[in-house]
């Protein structure tokens, strides 16, 4: 199944391609979680990403365990903080 994964411009890298586009449509395995399409761009698990599934954010507790679906768009982003 295919979904899109968008990214931010310190983390196009990740993404397959150039590494100029901020998103890009990916294969998944049916069933395949968030910490999946992580672990198949190459990210190691400890990183702290925020990643929001159809514009909700995914708790870091369900992102093992929530399935994605066809036409599923992901964002990885860098979490901001402020004081």
């Amino acid at each position: 199944m295919r979904i899109r994964v968008h990214t931010v411009d310190t983390l196009t890298h990740l993404l397959p391609g150039d590494g100029d586009d901020d998103e890009a449509t990916i294969d998944v395995a049916e069933g395949a979680t968030p910490n999946d399409v992580l672990a198949a761009l190459g990210v190691a698990p400890k990183q702290n990403y925020l990643l929001v599934l159809n514009d909700k954010v995914v708790p870091k507790a369900e992102r093992a365990s929530r399935q994605l679906s066809e036409g599923d768009e992901l964002s990885i982003l860098i979490p901001l903080k402020g004081g």
